[in-house]
């Protein structure tokens, strides 16, 4: 913008999320890291900024949850449910994922744009959604 600041704006909701200040002429592009963690700004006078965002410090509950992210919680769930022996069928128990295996879940889910969720509401959706199948 030409008042040396940029604007992070909800998209859901058209509210201003944050105001990055701090920059000596007007800022020409914005860009957001893939995994959601980094702003990169560049300006009139040919800088570039790195700025480190910190959406984990937004407190947010489980009403707020995407359920676009169900799907690859649901996914998740098929890959980690064994396979009858001799078959192609996975049938069985689908709390057998590792802590490992839900730290890389949570990082696959702010790759791909639904931010670091709690591990914990994460935890509790995968045995919801077991429970289903």
């Amino acid at each position: 913008s030409f008042d040396s600041t940029f604007r992070i704006w909800s998209t859901e909701t058209g509210q201003c999320l944050r105001i990055f200040k701090g920059h000596v002429v007007g800022v020409n592009a914005v860009s957001i890291s893939m995994d959601g963690r980094y702003a990169i700004s560049a300006y009139d006078d040919s800088t570039i900024k790195v700025w480190v965002l910190d959406w984990d410090l937004i407190v947010r509950n489980e009403q707020q949850w995407d359920d676009g992210a169900t799907a690859i919680l649901e996914k998740f769930l098929a890959a980690h449910t064994p396979y009858v022996q001799g078959t192609l069928t996975r049938r069985g128990s689908t709390t057998d994922w590792s802590e490992g295996d839900l730290e890389k879940l949570i990082y696959m889910l702010g790759c791909v744009g639904y931010g670091r969720a709690d591990s914990k509401f994460i935890r509790k959706e995968l045995l919801r959604l077991a429970g289903k199948r």
